[in-house]
Protein backbone atom coordinates (compact mmCIF):
# COMPACT_ATOMS: atom_id res chain seq x y z
CA UNK A 1 0.00 0.00 0.00
CA UNK A 2 1.33 3.33 -0.84
CA UNK A 3 -0.31 6.28 0.94
CA UNK A 4 0.49 9.83 0.36
CA UNK A 5 1.49 11.55 3.57
CA UNK A 6 3.19 14.71 1.93
CA UNK A 7 0.10 14.94 -0.46
CA UNK A 8 2.05 16.22 -3.38
CA UNK A 9 0.30 13.55 -5.26
CA UNK A 10 -2.86 10.67 -4.46
CA UNK A 11 -2.47 7.44 -4.91
CA UNK A 12 -4.54 4.16 -5.03
CA UNK A 13 -4.16 1.65 -2.71
CA UNK A 14 -4.34 -1.41 -4.76
CA UNK A 15 -0.89 -2.71 -4.07
CA UNK A 16 -0.83 -4.94 -7.02
CA UNK A 17 -0.84 -2.14 -9.68
CA UNK A 18 0.27 0.68 -7.55
CA UNK A 19 -1.14 3.49 -9.70
CA UNK A 20 -2.60 7.24 -9.58
CA UNK A 21 -6.08 7.36 -10.70
CA UNK A 22 -6.15 8.55 -14.21
CA UNK A 23 -8.58 11.07 -14.24
CA UNK A 24 -8.66 14.72 -13.13
CA UNK A 25 -9.46 15.74 -9.40
CA UNK A 26 -13.29 16.54 -8.81
CA UNK A 27 -14.54 19.61 -8.33
CA UNK A 28 -16.41 18.80 -5.07
CA UNK A 29 -14.05 16.93 -2.40
CA UNK A 30 -15.41 15.02 0.94
CA UNK A 31 -12.79 15.40 4.19
CA UNK A 32 -12.97 12.90 7.28
CA UNK A 33 -11.74 14.88 10.33
CA UNK A 34 -9.60 12.45 12.17
CA UNK A 35 -12.14 9.52 11.60
CA UNK A 36 -12.59 6.79 14.76
CA UNK A 37 -14.90 3.89 13.16
CA UNK A 38 -12.98 2.56 10.26
CA UNK A 39 -16.52 0.89 9.00
CA UNK A 40 -18.11 4.73 8.56
CA UNK A 41 -14.96 5.22 7.08
CA UNK A 42 -15.70 2.55 4.87
CA UNK A 43 -18.93 3.72 3.63
CA UNK A 44 -17.59 7.29 2.87
CA UNK A 45 -15.14 6.25 0.45
CA UNK A 46 -17.50 3.53 -0.72
CA UNK A 47 -19.58 6.89 -1.20
CA UNK A 48 -16.62 8.62 -3.06
CA UNK A 49 -16.10 6.05 -5.04
CA UNK A 50 -19.62 5.70 -6.75
CA UNK A 51 -19.42 9.86 -7.11
CA UNK A 52 -16.20 10.24 -8.31
CA UNK A 53 -15.22 12.55 -5.46
CA UNK A 54 -12.07 13.05 -4.17
CA UNK A 55 -11.39 12.10 -0.19
CA UNK A 56 -9.27 13.45 2.58
CA UNK A 57 -8.27 11.94 5.62
CA UNK A 58 -7.17 14.55 8.02
CA UNK A 59 -5.60 12.59 10.97
CA UNK A 60 -4.59 11.33 13.33
CA UNK A 61 -7.09 8.45 12.92
CA UNK A 62 -8.68 6.55 15.53
CA UNK A 63 -7.64 2.90 13.72
CA UNK A 64 -4.44 1.80 12.27
CA UNK A 65 -4.55 3.25 8.44
CA UNK A 66 -3.41 0.17 6.72
CA UNK A 67 -4.18 -1.65 3.75
CA UNK A 68 -4.83 -4.40 5.54
CA UNK A 69 -7.57 -3.33 7.62
CA UNK A 70 -8.87 -1.35 4.72
CA UNK A 71 -9.71 -4.56 3.20
CA UNK A 72 -10.75 -6.60 6.22
CA UNK A 73 -13.41 -3.73 6.64
CA UNK A 74 -14.54 -4.78 3.31
CA UNK A 75 -12.76 -1.75 1.29
CA UNK A 76 -11.97 -3.89 -2.11
CA UNK A 77 -13.39 -0.59 -4.72
CA UNK A 78 -10.60 1.38 -2.66
CA UNK A 79 -8.54 1.55 -5.85
CA UNK A 80 -11.37 3.47 -7.70
CA UNK A 81 -10.83 6.73 -5.45
CA UNK A 82 -8.61 9.33 -5.19
CA UNK A 83 -7.54 9.54 -1.30
CA UNK A 84 -4.94 11.96 0.35
CA UNK A 85 -4.09 11.43 4.16
CA UNK A 86 -3.22 14.58 5.95
CA UNK A 87 -1.21 13.93 9.33
CA UNK A 88 -3.01 16.54 10.87
CA UNK A 89 -5.53 19.64 11.01
CA UNK A 90 -2.42 22.38 10.54
CA UNK A 91 -1.06 20.00 7.14
CA UNK A 92 -4.30 20.38 5.61
CA UNK A 93 -5.43 23.92 5.67
CA UNK A 94 -1.88 24.66 4.40
CA UNK A 95 -1.96 21.91 1.32
CA UNK A 96 -6.02 21.89 0.29
CA UNK A 97 -7.18 23.50 -2.61
CA UNK A 98 -8.49 26.54 -2.82
CA UNK A 99 -12.99 26.63 -2.35
CA UNK A 100 -14.89 26.61 1.32
CA UNK A 101 -14.80 24.33 3.70
CA UNK A 102 -18.71 23.11 4.41
CA UNK A 103 -19.31 21.50 7.38
CA UNK A 104 -21.99 18.89 7.48
CA UNK A 105 -22.98 18.99 11.28
CA UNK A 106 -26.37 18.78 12.98
CA UNK A 107 -25.31 21.84 14.95
CA UNK A 108 -26.82 24.64 12.58
CA UNK A 109 -29.91 25.75 11.45
CA UNK A 110 -29.08 25.72 7.87
CA UNK A 111 -30.63 22.87 5.53
CA UNK A 112 -28.69 21.31 2.90
CA UNK A 113 -31.80 21.38 0.90
CA UNK A 114 -31.54 25.08 0.51
CA UNK A 115 -27.91 25.83 0.99
CA UNK A 116 -25.67 27.28 -2.14
CA UNK A 117 -22.98 24.39 -2.46
CA UNK A 118 -20.46 25.83 -5.35
CA UNK A 119 -18.13 23.14 -7.78
CA UNK A 120 -15.52 23.35 -5.47
CA UNK A 121 -16.54 23.13 -1.93
CA UNK A 122 -15.01 20.70 0.03
CA UNK A 123 -17.69 18.80 2.33
CA UNK A 124 -16.13 17.76 5.74
CA UNK A 125 -17.67 15.85 8.08
CA UNK A 126 -16.25 15.18 12.10
CA UNK A 127 -15.40 12.41 14.02
CA UNK A 128 -18.63 10.07 15.25
CA UNK A 129 -17.96 10.88 18.48
CA UNK A 130 -17.29 14.62 19.12
CA UNK A 131 -17.55 16.24 15.71
CA UNK A 132 -14.93 19.02 14.91
CA UNK A 133 -12.98 21.37 17.47
CA UNK A 134 -13.70 24.79 18.02
CA UNK A 135 -10.81 26.14 15.36
CA UNK A 136 -12.07 24.07 12.65
CA UNK A 137 -15.87 24.79 13.18
CA UNK A 138 -14.74 28.61 13.13
CA UNK A 139 -13.34 28.40 9.35
CA UNK A 140 -16.18 26.62 7.83
CA UNK A 141 -19.48 27.45 6.09
CA UNK A 142 -21.98 25.01 8.25
CA UNK A 143 -25.05 23.27 6.96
Amino acid sequence: MRVDKSCSTTHTFNRTRRKTLNRKPSLIQLSLYQPEIPQNTGTMLRLAACWGVDVNIIGPCGFVWSERRLKRAGMDYIDHVNVQHFPSWTNFKERKRPGRLVLLTPHTEQSYLGFPFHKDDCLMVGQESSGVPQDVFDVRAPI
